[in-house]
């Protein structure tokens, strides 16, 4: 992962990304490089397309993982709590 030092240490984040296809495992590799090799160990939270958060599969295991449904009101929820939040935009 690159650019991981311009990651705040402390206080709310917004990381914007490019989706790299359909399935979120891009936002799951970021996740986890987060939590894994950056100096303060940051929690993101990643907002999620509406079509993966319907999904009984997948659900669980989104919220398990502290992802929220894609929308600017949890956006600003999350950044207003200081949150490290990760959004992959439509072109």
């Amino acid at each position: 992962m690159t650019g991981l030092e311009n990651v705040p240490g402390t206080g709310r984040g917004l990381l914007v990304a490019n989706h790299s296809g359909v399935l979120p495992w891009d936002g799951a590799m970021v996740k986890t490089a987060l939590r894994l090799e950056h100096p303060s160990r940051r929690e993101a939270r990643m907002l999620v397309l509406d079509m993966f958060t319907t999904l009984p599969f997948l659900q669980p295991w989104l919220r398990e993982m502290g992802e929220v449904r894609a929308c600017p009101e949890n956006g600003e929820r999350l950044l207003s709590r200081d949150e490290l939040v990760g959004v992959f935009p439509r072109a």
